[in-house]
């Protein structure tokens, strides 16, 4: 587990030292943005990396109560087999969220495997639109990390995630969730286990 963690720490740490070193409240690097105009996800003008795009994304309901009709909905969809008999390429994907609190950044690399060499790193920044609800996070990561893995040249035939997978109280936490929408085998590898 310690190389999962480490692996998905080095995913954002270009984007932490960013929002580290430009993106802080303090030096007023962040734009003002009206919600009535703003898309489904804006980007810092400033931001060194690939940029978001600006079309919205499907499946991602803006409410709690619509959130969790889609879990319920999809929990079904999850496979639990291996449709890869030969990992080559494993992706790992992560969200980094500023101090300001509505701006995040996703981030994801590609590796090798076994040799987990880097072959490509995409990141994207974004403005964070849904709460932070236990049991909803896929909802409020989902679509920027659906997003940046998008960009992504590189096909992975394994995704590692910092969230829970069918160890969610639903069975369709971050990390299944994008499973079934990306049709992909992932794993996540959450920090605490959700009651």
């Amino acid at each position: 587990m310690g190389a999962v963690i480490s692996l998905l720490e080095m995913v954002l740490r270009p984007a932490r030292q960013s929002m580290n070193d430009e993106f802080s409240p303090a030096n007023g690097t962040f734009p003002p943005v009206d919600p009535t105009s703003a898309p489904l996800y804006s980007v810092p003008s400033s931001f060194p990396y690939s940029v978001m795009s600006h079309r919205p994304i499907p499946l991602w309901p803006r409410s709690p109560l619509e959130a969790r009709a889609l879990q319920r909905n999809l929990r079904s969809q999850v496979l639990l087999s291996d449709p890869h008999p030969r990992i080559r390429f494993l992706a790992a994907a992560d969200v980094a969220y500023s101090k300001r609190g509505n701006w995040a950044w996703a981030g994801a690399h590609l590796f090798s495997y076994p040799e987990l060499e880097i072959l490509e790193e995409q990141y994207a920044g974004f403005q964070v639109t849904f709460p932070y609800i236990p049991g909803l996070l896929s909802f409020r990561e989902g679509p920027a990390l659906q997003e940046v893995l998008s960009r992504l040249q590189g096909d992975a035939d394994l995704i590692l995630f910092d969230g829970q997978g069918i160890a969610h109280p639903e069975g369709l936490g971050l990390a299944s969730h994008l499973g079934v929408l990306l049709q992909k085998s992932t794993i996540g590898c959450a920090k605490s286990r959700l009651a």
